[in-house]
């Protein structure tokens, strides 16, 4: 109140305490206060209490805006009020509740616990070197600095010899020590510290010495009716002691106290030797469980591998399998290493199960693709693209054979045809025909074979044939050029897509190798790519051939040595070309021209081939249908007028063919 009044006459503002934080705690809580007018400086701050309970001892002075105590044991809703002797007394206008502290129950000695101290913590390891634990030091506690300076970091701190020589009576660095030296401290401490920040320390340090002086006696004092209660309550204590030894008989109670407390401890400590060895299985059993835990990935791998290659899941595979290469490669663990051999046989099964996959054809290109990619990030040592076009070249070469084969192999086929002329080279050939070789042509019968053709002007193509009135299949010199040229259509555009992704590099897009294994592929490109084009032109050299020797009797005798041992032994189509097989051509010429469109970019040798062929087939195609006209009219030629009359209207003639 006399300050109070002392302030009004003064006309001081007076403290106002807007800001708490936190707004709840237990006794010791640290308590930041805010507001305006909170003193001066520290002195000026005469008085401090958190709900009720004096707080000033704790006090921590920052500024007139800014203040820290630690509450008291106060429980319950209360106000925080300040008085500063400049302004006055200040109530919060927020309460602070105190909380009740927590029990302390004491374990039972019997009961397991599931924390445990380490054993080979050293609590007065901050001491420095030959340091000594003090009596009083808490287990596990840390020295601050005194001064309030951090550790300089980034210098190389002299080693104890040194010091030795600038001190040669002898030091130490540790607070605790008999023979400590602020000098030693100092430069063991703070060599990089600037002189600034010393003198900045030592003001620091002259302020909590002043601040330790008085914190004993104001400790004292907020506590003073503590202390009285613990001196009754021990005075009680030791009057019941006198009052029972006198009545004890046989000597002082304590001796006999002290005797059950030994007991107690040597049985105590046979309990805890138990407890021990359960303490050190359990730590086995949870290092264990640990090492598991943290590790599952690996030991549940060869699992997951099996399970995603049952589901097909390759992707995942592969991503699993690079993960556990990368973490666990170079282990000496011998757990990881059974794992990991473990996991690498079920991936070296998986390389032979996906490359069996890859040489089984027919499959769609992009189902190759995919193969190739999984093949190469599981590591593949080959080159699986390069297996896959060689592999395809020989079941392309295969089928053309084996196409060959079935239909020279069928009854009748051998047997010459009873009239007819032998058709003559391709054109392109003719130059190379052998010399000395004569072509014959035999003249060609004017009487009628007595077939009829049927003709669909909706498709434009001839439907069916009729020999005396029944439907003839088409002949297996057709059959065979269609078979093949189908063969063809269908697998060499994935065939040459498949060497095009390969040499332009599109084909590893997004598949994750080693660069080793990138610059392999490179280098593999560049040496397969002349050899990828021969594969083609072989390809298409050797259907070529089997059309040219389809249509023209004498090609395969003007072929060259090696396209003949290529080709294997020729057996000439019986049929009569001209008057069987030559109702079909012009469909051939269609099909084969639809698939020379449809292929993609090829080789300038192949191209050449097929152009070629083209140019050959749509020759021999117009020379047949000329032949086969002349014929024709060779045959009307003989009619007489009456029953070309009578065929006019069926056959649709021109009106001035019955005049002419």
């Amino acid at each position: 109140k006399l300050i109070n009044r002392e302030v009004q006459s003064s006309g001081m503002a007076q403290p106002v305490v807007n800001g708490v934080s936190p707004l709840e705690g237990v006794p010791g809580t640290k308590v930041t206060i805010r507001g305006e007018n909170l003193g001066l400086n520290k002195e000026d701050v005469v008085g401090l209490a958190v709900c009720g309970m004096d707080c000033l001892h704790t006090l921590e002075y920052f500024s007139s805006k800014k203040l820290v105590c630690l509450s008291g044991s106060a429980v319950g809703k209360g106000k925080i009020i300040v008085t500063t002797f400049s302004g006055g007394e200040g109530t919060s206008t927020v309460d602070f509740r105190g909380l009740e502290p927590p029990r302390v129950e004491l374990l039972d000695p019997m009961e397991e616990s599931d924390v445990w101290t380490e054993e080979d913590f050293d609590p007065y390891a901050f001491l420095g070197d030959g340091g000594v634990a003090p009596h009083t030091a808490a287990a596990g506690y840390k020295m601050a600095d005194p001064m309030g300076i951090s550790s300089s970091e980034g210098k190389r701190k002299p080693q104890g010899s040194n010091l030795n020589q600038i001190f040669p009576d002898g030091g130490s660095g540790n607070l605790f020590a008999d023979n400590f030296n602020p000098g030693w401290y100092l430069l063991e401490k703070h060599q990089s510290v600037t002189f600034p920040v010393l003198k900045q320390g030592l003001q620091r340090l002259d302020t909590e010495l002043e601040r330790s002086k008085d914190a004993p006696v104001e400790f004292i004092m907020s506590n003073l009716e503590t202390f009285i209660q613990c001196y009754d309550s021990l005075s009680d204590v030791n009057k019941v002691l006198i009052q029972n030894e006198s009545q004890y008989e046989g000597g002082a109670i304590t001796d006999k106290v002290e005797e059950l407390i030994k007991e107690s401890s040597k049985q105590a400590h046979g309990l805890f030797q138990g407890v021990l060895k359960c303490k050190s299985r359990a730590d086995a059993t949870r290092n264990a469980l640990t090492v598991l835990h943290r590790y599952r990935f690996l030991f549940s791998l060869p699992m997951n591998i099996e399970k995603n290659i049952k589901k097909e899941d390759y992707d995942i595979v592969a991503n699993d399998y690079e993960r556990a290469k990368s973490l666990f490669s170079g282990t000496q663990v011998k757990a990881f290493k059974r794992v990991l051999g473990e996991v690498e046989k079920q991936i070296k099964n998986l390389r032979y199960q996906l490359k069996k996959k890859l040489l089984v054809l027919p499959s769609t290109l992009e189902e190759q693709k995919k193969l190739i990619k999984y093949l190469l990030e599981l590591e593949y040592e080959d080159d699986p693209a390069w297996e896959c076009i060689t592999n395809m070249h020989k079941w392309l070469t295969k089928l053309l054979l084996s196409s060959k084969e079935e239909f020279q192999s069928a009854p009748h086929h051998h047997q010459p045809a009873s009239s007819g002329e032998q058709t003559p080279l391709p054109l392109h050939l003719e130059s190379e025909y052998p010399q000395g070789h004569k072509r014959t042509t035999s003249n060609v019968s004017s009487a009628s074979r007595g077939y009829t053709m049927s003709y669909s002007p909706a498709t434009n193509t001839k439907t069916h044939k009729q020999w005396d009135g029944k439907d003839i299949s088409r002949p297996r010199r057709i059959l065979f050029i269609e078979e093949i040229t189908g063969l063809i259509s269908e697998s060499l555009p994935d065939f040459c897509s498949l060497g095009h992704a390969y040499f332009s590099s599109s084909l590893f897009q997004g598949v994750l190798t080693s660069p080793e294994v990138r610059e392999k592929i490179e280098i593999n490109c560049r040496n397969n790519k002349p050899k990828f084009d021969g594969m083609l032109a072989e390809i298409v050299e050797m259907y070529s051939d089997m059309i040219n020797c389809s249509l023209f009797s004498e090609t395969y005798d003007a072929l060259y040595r090696n396209r003949k041992e290529r080709l294997g032994d020729w057996i000439p189509f019986s049929d009569d070309l001209l008057e069987t097989s030559g109702v079909w051509l012009p469909q051939v010429i269609r099909q084969i021209r639809k698939c020379v469109n449809e292929l993609p970019e090829l080789p300038d040798k192949a191209t050449e081939v097929l152009r070629h062929l083209v140019s050959d087939t749509r020759t021999l195609c117009a020379i047949t249908i000329f032949k086969r006209v002349s014929k024709g009219f060779s045959y009307v030629a003989g009619l007489s007028l009456e029953l070309l009359l009578s065929f006019s209207s069926s056959l649709s003639l021109p009106p001035l063919l019955p005049s002419l």
